[in-house]
């Protein structure tokens, strides 16, 4: 069995035309938290609110972009050509590490494992102590 047989059996997947992900991440993608849409801000301050005291961040496809809601067909359509396997997107965040959520998270969030330096992330402001 030669070096790259296996290519035989497995070949390479089809390269993808990433443009129109493209367009639509430039679009949508945030550098600020002024530039989220107000309902996906609602969303982040009930997260924070779970970690009173302490600094979260939004983080994952809310940011860069590529995020779809409930019936937004164009971008659900463009995350399944793309093989992500929710079509509509959660909330991903990243907590302090080792910090427990006060009360139990808002649905559809998604704790990132990323450390805040390491990607894209947006500051969430931080919550009140009760």
């Amino acid at each position: 069995m030669g070096k790259f047989d296996y290519l035989k059996k497995y070949p390479p997947a089809p390269k993808r035309n990433l443009a129109p992900l493209r367009a639509l991440m430039d679009e949508r993608k945030v550098t600020r938290w002024e530039d989220f849409p107000l309902g996906t801000q609602d969303a982040y301050l009930a997260i924070a609110a779970c970690y009173p005291g302490l600094q979260v961040y939004a983080c994952g496809s809310r940011v860069k972009g590529y995020y779809a809601d409930e019936g937004d067909i164009r971008a659900q359509h463009i995350r399944s050509a793309l093989g992500k396997r929710k079509l509509v997107s959660d909330f991903d965040f990243i907590a302090p590490r080792g910090a427990t959520p006060v009360k139990p998270l808002p649905p559809r969030t998604d704790i990132s494992g990323v450390h805040p330096m390491e990607g894209s992330v947006i500051p969430v402001p931080i919550a009140p102590l009760p």
